[in-house]
């Protein structure tokens, strides 16, 4: 027993090294990057060496490498083998010549020690030797986990022992798993823009990496001692899903041999050891080293301003496709330089514009704190433009790495150098100086000192009450998406602060916006404030609409998502409502992973919501959202587009689109764009006009004091405002105010004095400009880093950088020259001959980078694709404007240009810093190198010896697994797709190529991952092509008006068609033949122009005594909805009375049929009918279901136009019985019908002329010429173009249309005589089951086979989309050459609309239209007024009059602008405000007065800046207008009167007042009724007792100081206008009032005081008439109360809150004594 517990001790006893031992072992590690399939290349390093390890002390050990033999390998996996390489084991021995100390004890690596002559990079290596020996043993027990540190972090350690007693051997496994680490050890960069997707990380990790240890120790009664250990560690990295998107590795393996063990001291060296950390790896030359380039830096400075000179000769010319490359390069160096090399360099170059643009580019990119001083520096010294400053800023603070140095510098930049205006350099300083916090609260918890910054000057902001440094500094604060800064911008937010509310809505809604990325940290602190601010009925919508939008972002859940959807069912905005049932919609819809819990919360809310709120029109506020995640890819992106409006606008006011993606495992908003328009709409109709002073033309103030407590609506100051963000920050943004405007007008209309720059550009222009243009970007830099357990870093990157160019010299002449007091509109009348030549050349690189990345080795996998861009415009161009004659001439093309060209390949590289010439690139797939298994033998060794070899054969089944990568090609071609295709102008000398090839390597797994492996190439260039003489230049002139027949090349002459038109004849006579006697009945009815067969454009014949056209017009009279195919099902179930009467209906309407039909006629017919379906005629009958219930997709179009000249042909019967040859003849002639043989050219110059000609040197003509023609009448409107070829050809393009009453055609032929291919359009109106209808139908004979290719690709897009749009599908065998499109008016809102196409029949029920159609009483069809050419601009006209609102006042009641009428009237002699502008400035007032209370007239005064207008009834009953106290309209005068922009006149004895220009379309007045119409930019503008005007029906009763009252009698009472004295008539004062009871508030006794004044008559004056109105009181302790008088005088009123409410009677009739009598 004593022997067994001895043994067992012995077995546990960690591993250690004897003091005065030297224990040697064989060391092997190997590195191997690249994908897991063989065949494909790898890339990689092996190093072999000896490590001896020594016990120099208690607990201290000594490590020495030597012998390192290292190797790369590079080449096809696993066939290729390493390579060895001297001069990168001379590196490494070079680095690893000093031996390092550490300790050791109980298995554990302690503490290292080195000289600080070994870099972090070799000590590194060290670490990955020691790292094996770190082992976790426990007593008595064999397996166990824990969490164990290492080179990578302190990781969870799963260990598994056995043991063999009898060899005294311990094995030893250990599995690490490297993603459940607590303190794992990566660098990850670029990346803090974005926030992780927790949901898809759960279901997918896109990075992953795992370890095995395998330990053989041996053990004596003394020690322990590690004999042998294999370690293999594997990296995995998925850009997509890891099941199914495929995956790249790095493995990484080491193998330690115990060889010897000697008895003898090891010799220390004398140098001094320093403690250089513990086992955990230290980030060395991998942070400064980019993984795109290894080289060697000497003097870095020379090699900056070496790399300087080659990025700008490269840039002197078209750029090559390494600029990228070059630039990357020179930023590398930068990074490497210090601030002694910056100033030199600057020094030499900053005199040098192109140099110093590449500077400033490059260096503020380098993101090191040693640049952003240097930048600091110049901006102390003010060498730095504003304009220079702004982009270094902008680049440096969003690239830069928030270290603690750089903070600093970033800090004083900020103090010094950042304005806190407006201005663009104030806006992106501190926007982007909050980028920069917000990465800093991001990686570490101290980001205190930049918060206070800005929360210091939120803080001043708000002191100075300065709107525009309040948005930016809360615009600052949300890119910084810290929670402190909740408090700090609780102050500016409504509900919270008292004096918020005094605030801007621009600061409300910048506000509330800046929670959005607190959201992402602190979700329920913002869902609790947003969800508080969306409840309160008090807050502006638009306010409560954003709140609800962030509120949203920050996924809540079922709970608060219900309490969104119960607040909607009781919510008073539409607005509001509107918005949150389109958003709750558009995200249930959703199928993004860490959105579902939330989609699923939307579907329940939209379930328990009204189906009324998905009716709302586009005038309310709506979201829409798009969205996609594909779960192979694990992928997605989604846009969003919010509509915010306030007053029902058709033109939104807030406008929101956000783009968001999610990719490896997190989400990112690459793009959001915001617009706000205020008050631009305004402007747009009516003009500009400068600010007047609004209360010297009529003293407006004098009416608003007679109102209670009236107050202008808020507006904020600029027209239109915007901002950008991209990743979540916010960039810039701005304003478009009136300042802007005044300046960009008076450009147009102002003379040279008021801008004197305008005559400066356009002498330079004359002058001649060149100018040149050079901007270097790296774009993107995203990198994460990982150790390995060899010492050698394993890195990921992306990079993505671009160079631009643009360059040009513009010359301009301007004929007459300009004179002093140019302006910009002279230019319409001069001749200007400009001259260009520019270019516009990109140069754009992207890297993947996967493997080994330090300063001395670089191995991996290196994706990389490169797009150049190159377009050259040399034009001159001579405008004419008078003579309207435009010239153009281009160089012909005589060398090859590449337009575009890219090209992407993945290799396996190596690169070491001692032979650098050695580098290594080859590409990952070859597909020679790729074993076929369909080729491999099969070797079986049976027991008889008897061998099978099955060899080259072919499987002949599909390999392919029905991925949705699978294209249709096979995925196991190994051969490159190669596919050119070139599109020839060779009368211009030119032809432009599209090159595409392919090779990728889903032929050996189809995952998308493969698809992009390989080598991908596209290019698109200008090729010239060979012409016998040469073109000198190609010149497009383009003449109109009395001018265009000049300019004609070639005379359009048409060939005879008499031979064409007899070959039709001897065909439509053989039809005869076969049709027989009916036949020659139709073609005769159908061609004779005395028919009267009604509209129908599709009558059938009558063979064998069968009217089927009349059984139609019966079935489709009688019932609104029938089809053709109810009429049979209505033929043989309806009673026999029915059938009787509906027969002689149908007799009485059918032309050409004198008798009733029987029965068995009708069931003969009916029997027709089905043949006709089941033969798949015109009629879209395929099922008996299809008899029984009208569809929409089967009524019949009625068309409103006669059609005469053969027009109603039936070319869809006569395909049943006609072969395909006759019937084309009878589609041509059916087509052709209505258009002119006649050739516009014969009768009527053209109107315009377009010649596009190549000049060729022996002066022949080569081109093309249009020509277009237009003539027309009352009846008609004909339009041609011809073009035709300037050589003597017969080859022509024609595109006719005609125009006529209800209908118009349109046809393109081309070809011989406009012969050979031929496309037809009809447009026409008329009804779709008795509903106004219109109806497109395109018809086509031969087309091109690209055409047809090209409509078959999209059509099978078409059904998706209509899908999407909630379209339904059905399928149909249609005409193959006929496509329709019918739309059906069921509402003035809706349509219901049917697509017909040769495979498919697409229909919508209740499609609705942002705007009213206009449809009077009688239908549109049968109104003679309306035209084809009119209809569009009357539909037009009806959607600008949408907006407009109109109120009427009448004797007993009124109806507001938003159509809510009241009855009750206020006939006394006090003026009441019928409406008002209420905005700030009001432009207008009117109102009304009784005249006699014992009559019903009145008066009007319509008060305007521009004039006072009074009307009055007169004593004979007419009417009196005075304007400006001037008697206008007199009897003895005209019915009309316009002066100023106002235009009065009679109609009748209705008088009519136009205010256009300031918002009053028309008030009439008829002496009883008012009718007040304004323009539609007065929505939300307006108050009074019209309302105002928002499209809103719930808060109708608004009074003058924005409370609603509590009945419409209060509301009326509230907009009257008194006076100060009783002398004009009204004798009515406002007075608060006491409640003539105490009731009992809170279980006390009170006294209660109405918070809004009653009407009350005035001192002397009794009354005579009362009214009941109901107002709000606010009550006291009766004990406490104070006095009437008191709160009369008080200022708390008007904030004091409402306890009751009651009726009270107000006066409002009084009779006086004294004074007043």
């Amino acid at each position: 027993m004593r022997g067994l517990i001895l043994a067992l001790v012995l077995t546990l006893v960690e591993p250690e090294f004897g003091e005065n031992k030297v224990y040697t072992f064989n060391y092997e590690t190997t590195l191997l990057s690249g994908l897991p399939e063989k065949g494909l290349a790898r890339a990689g390093i092996r190093i072999k060496s000896k490590v001896e390890i020594s016990g120099i002390g208690p607990k201290l050990c000594l490590i020495r490498i030597h012998s390192i033999e290292a190797a790369e390998y590079n080449g096809v996996w696993p066939t290729s083998s390493f390579s060895r390489s001297l001069k990168l084991s001379q590196v490494l021995t070079g680095q690893l010549s000093h031996p390092v100390k550490f300790e050791y004890s109980n298995g554990h690596v302690g503490s290292i020690m080195a000289p600080d002559s070994i870099s972090e990079d070799g000590l590194n290596i060290y670490r990955g030797i020691m790292n094996v020996l770190e082992l976790s043993m426990k007593k008595m027990q064999h397996s166990y986990s824990l969490q164990e540190a290492g080179i990578g972090g302190i990781c969870n350690t799963t260990y598994a022992v056995q043991e063999n007693k009898r060899a005294n051997l311990v094995y030893v496994t250990k599995s690490k798993d490297l993603n459940s680490c607590e303190e794992k050890v990566q660098i990850v960069t670029g990346s803090a823009y974005t926030h992780p997707c927790k949901t898809c990380q759960q279901r997918n990790k896109n990075s992953q990496g795992t370890a095995t240890y395998s330990y053989k120790i041996k053990y004596t009664r003394s020690e322990a001692v590690i004999t042998q250990a294999d370690v293999e560690e594997i990296h995995q990295f998925a850009p997509f899903n890891e099941i199914t998107g495929g995956n790249a590795i790095v493995e990484a393996r080491q193998k330690l041999a115990l060889i010897d063990v000697q008895k003898q001291r090891a010799e220390v060296p004398p140098k001094e050891y320093q403690n250089r950390g513990s086992l955990q790896y230290q980030f060395g030359s991998e942070l400064l080293q980019l993984p795109v380039h290894l080289f060697k830096i000497k003097d870095v400075e020379s090699q900056i301003e070496e790399s300087l000179q080659e990025l700008v000769e490269a840039s002197s010319e078209q750029l090559p496709s390494d600029a990228p490359a070059k630039a990357l390069k020179l930023l590398h160096l930068f990074r490497a330089a210090n601030e002694e090399n910056y100033e030199s360099v600057w020094k030499q170059f900053s005199n040098r514009p192109a140099y110093r643009r590449h500077i400033l580019d490059i260096v503020p990119a380098a993101s090191s704190h040693r640049a952003l001083r240097f930048l600091r520096h110049k901006m102390d010294r003010q060498e730095l433009s504003s304009w220079e400053m702004t982009q270094t800023v902008l680049v440096a603070l969003h690239s830069s790495t928030p270290t603690r140095d750089l903070m600093e510098e970033a800090t004083l930049i900020v103090k010094k150098h950042c304005p806190r205006s407006s201005s663009v350099l104030g806006k992106v300083c501190h926007l982007s100086y909050a980028s920069l916090c917000h990465k800093q609260c991001s990686s570490s918890d101290s980001c205190s000192e930049c918060l206070q910054l800005l929360h210091g000057f939120a803080a001043e902001a708000l002191s100075k009450s300065s709107t525009e440094e309040i948005c930016l500094a809360l615009k600052a604060l949300g890119n910084v998406g810290h929670p402190a800064s909740i408090k700090h911008i609780k102050k500016f937010l409504p509900g919270y602060a008292a004096a918020a509310s005094d605030l801007p809505l621009r600061v409300h809604s910048t506000a509330v916006m800046a929670l959005k990325n607190i959201g992402l940290k602190d979700p329920k602190m913002v869902q609790a404030i947003t969800l508080e601010i969306f409840l309160n009925h008090k807050i502006h919508p638009r306010i409560r609409m954003l709140a609800a939008v962030v509120l949203l972002e920050t996924k809540p859940g079922v709970p608060i998502v219900m309490t969104l959807a119960d607040a909607v069912l009781k919510e008073p905005s539409m607005q509001v409502a509107s918005f949150i049932y389109s958003h709750l919609r558009a995200l249930g819809r959703s199928t993004a992973p860490d959105l579902q819990v939330m989609a699923s919360a939307c579907r329940m809310a939209i379930r328990a919501l009204s189906p009324k709120f998905d009716r709302s029109g586009y005038q309310f506020s709506k979201v829409f959202r798009f969205s996609v995640f594909k779960e192979f890819l694990m992928s997605g992106l989604a846009a969003k587009y919010l509509v915010l409006n306030n007053a029902g606008s058709l033109i939104p006011t807030v406008a929101m689109s956000q783009l968001q993606a999610h990719f490896l495992g997190r989400v990112a908003d690459p793009l959001e764009v915001g617009i706000t328009v205020e008050g631009l709409q305004e402007m747009f109709a009516k003009g500009y006009s400068p600010d007047r002073d609004w209360e010297t033309d009529y003293n407006f103030k004098q009416i608003l004091k007679t109102l209670s407590d009236w107050k202008a609506f808020s507006s904020d100051k600029p027209f239109a405002s915007g901002y950008l963000k991209m990743f979540g920050q916010e960039l810039f943004f701005g304003g478009l105010d009136k300042n802007a405007i005044q300046t960009a007008l008076q450009a147009w209309y102002g003379s040279d004095e008021k801008i004197p720059s305008l005559k400066r550009i356009i002498s330079s222009l004359q002058g001649g400009v060149g100018r040149q243009w050079t901007k270097a970007l790296l774009s993107s830099e995203i990198r994460r880093i990982v150790p390995t357990c060899t010492g050698f870093p394993t890195e990921t990157s992306f990079y993505y950088s671009s160079v631009t160019k643009l360059a040009g010299n513009v010359q301009a002449q301007v004929t007459p020259s300009p004179k002093s007091d140019f302006r910009l509109s002279d230019l319409l009348n001069a001749n200007i001959r400009l001259r260009s030549k520019m270019s516009v050349s990109m140069a754009k690189e992207m890297t993947f980078v996967m493997g080994i990345n330090t300063h001395t080795v670089q191995a991996g996998l290196e994706a990389r694709t490169k797009m150049n861009a190159h377009i050259p415009v040399n034009v001159v161009a001579t405008i004419q404007t008078r003579e309207k004659n435009i010239k153009i001439e281009i160089p012909p093309c005589k060398d090859e240009t590449n337009i575009i060209s890219m090209r992407s390949k993945t290799f396996a590289v190596t690169r070491n810093i001692g032979d650098l010439a050695a580098s290594k690139m080859t590409p990952v797939l070859l597909p020679e190198a790729v074993p076929n298994i369909m080729k491999m033998s099969f070797d079986s060794d049976s027991a008889s010896g008897e061998t099978d070899n099955i060899r080259d054969r072919q499987s002949a089944e599909d390999v392919s697994s029905g991925n949705p990568f699978s294209s249709g090609h096979s995925s196991s071609q190994k051969e490159p797709f190669v596919r050119s295709v070139c599109y020839n102008a060779s009368t211009f000398g030119v032809e432009v190529c599209i090159e595409k090839k392919s090779v990728h390597a889903a032929f050996i797994k189809n995952v998308p991952l493969y698809y992009l492996v390989g080598e991908h190439a596209l290019r698109m260039s200008l090729k010239p092509v060979y012409t016998e003489v040469p073109i000198e230049k190609i010149q497009v002139t383009i003449q109109g008006g009395d001018q265009a027949p000049t300019k004609m090349v070639r005379l359009v002459t048409f060939e005879d068609p008499e031979p064409q038109a007899s070959s039709r004849k001897e065909a439509i006579k053989k039809v005869k033949k076969i049709l027989g006697d009916t036949g020659d009945q139709v073609l005769s009815r159908s061609s004779s122009k005395g028919s009267t067969r009604g509209s129908s454009s599709s009558s059938s014949s009558e063979a064998s005594g069968i009217n089927y056209k009349a059984k139609k017009q019966s079935k489709t009279t009688s019932l609104p909805l029938a089809s053709a195919a109810e009429g049979e099902r209505g033929a043989r179930e309806q009673k026999p009375k029915t059938q009787s009467s509906s027969s002689s209906r149908s007799s009485s309407e059918s032309i050409g049929a004198s008798h009733r039909r029987s029965k068995s006629d009708k069931w003969a017919e009916t029997k027709h009918i089905k043949s006709q379906a089941s033969s798949g005629s015109s009629h879209d009958i395929s099922t008996e279901w299809e008899f029984r219930l009208p569809k929409l997709y089967n009524l019949r179009f009625r068309s409103a136009h006669v059609h005469r000249v053969g027009a109603s042909f039936n070319t869809h019967y006569l395909d049943c019985r006609l072969s395909s040859e006759y019937t084309e003849i009878l589609k041509h002639r059916w087509l052709g019908a209505v258009f002119q043989r006649n050739f516009l050219g014969d009768v009527i110059p053209p109107g315009i002329t377009i010649v596009a000609q190549a000049v060729r040197s022996d002066n022949k003509n080569q081109g093309y010429q249009a020509t277009a023609y237009v003539r027309s009448n009352a009846a008609k409107v004909d339009v041609q173009l011809v073009v035709v070829q300037l050589a003597e050809t017969n080859w022509k393009a024609c595109a006719d249309a005609v125009i006529l009453p209800l209908k118009a055609q349109a046809r393109l032929r081309w070809g011989k005589e406009c012969q050979d291919y031929k496309i037809a359009a009809v447009a026409s109106t008329g009804q779709l089951a008795k509903k106004p209808a219109a109806q497109l139908k395109v018809q086509w004979g031969k087309i091109p086979s690209w055409m047809k290719k090209t409509s078959i690709a999209i059509t099978q897009y078409v059904p998706g989309a209509a899908l999407m749009l909630g379209f339904s599908e059905v399928h149909q065998k249609n005409p193959s050459h006929e496509f329709i499109v019918r739309a059906a008016a069921t509402s003035p809102r809706t349509i219901d609309t049917v697509i017909k196409a040769p495979e498919v029949t697409l229909y919508c029920q209740a499609l609705r239209l942002p705007f009213t159609l206009p449809l009077g009483p009688s239908p549109a069809y049968e109104t003679q007024d309306i035209t084809a050419w009119n209809l569009l601009p009357k539909i037009a006209s009806q959607i600008a009059q949408e907006d407009q609102s109109t109120c009427e006042i009448r004797e007993r009641d009124f109806k507001t602008f938003d159509g809510v009428s009241h009855s009750y009237s206020f006939n006394k002699s006090c003026n009441l405000v019928v409406v008002q502008d209420c905005t700030e400035h009001p432009k207008f007032i009117i109102s009304t007065r009784k005249v006699d209370p014992q009559s019903f007239s009145r008066e009007v005064h319509i008060n305007t800046t521009s004039a006072n207008i009074t009307i009055c009834p007169a004593s004979n009953s007419s009417l009196l207008v005075a304007c400006n106290e001037e008697q206008v309209l007199s009897h003895s005068g005209g019915s009309e009167y316009a002066k100023d922009n106002v235009k009065i006149y009679k109609n009748g004895a209705t008088i009519t007042v136009e205010v256009p220009e300031l918002g009053l379309k028309e008030v009439t007045f008829d002496g009883v009724n008012l009718k007040v119409t304004v323009a539609s930019w007065m929505r939300g503008k307006t108050c009074g007792v019209c309302g105002n005007n928002d499209r809103e029906k719930d808060n109708e009763l608004l009074m003058p100081n924005h409370r609603l009252a509590h009945s419409c009698s209060a509301f009326v009472h509230s907009w009257v206008s008194l006076e100060e004295t009783c002398s004009g008539g009204c004798k009515l004062q406002r007075s608060y009032v006491k409640l003539n009871r105490n009731p009992t508030i809170d279980g006390e006794e009170s006294t209660c005081y109405s918070v809004d004044p009653v009407l009350k008559c005035m001192k002397d004056c009794t009354p005579i008439e009362k009214a009941s109105v109901k107002v709000g009181f606010h009550c006291f302790p009766k004990e406490t109360a104070v006095s009437l008088v008191e709160w009369q005088k008080s200022s708390d009123k008007k904030s004091a809150l409402e306890d009751v409410v009651e009726s009270v009677d107000a006066d409002i009739d009084c009779t006086c004594t004294g004074s007043c009598s």
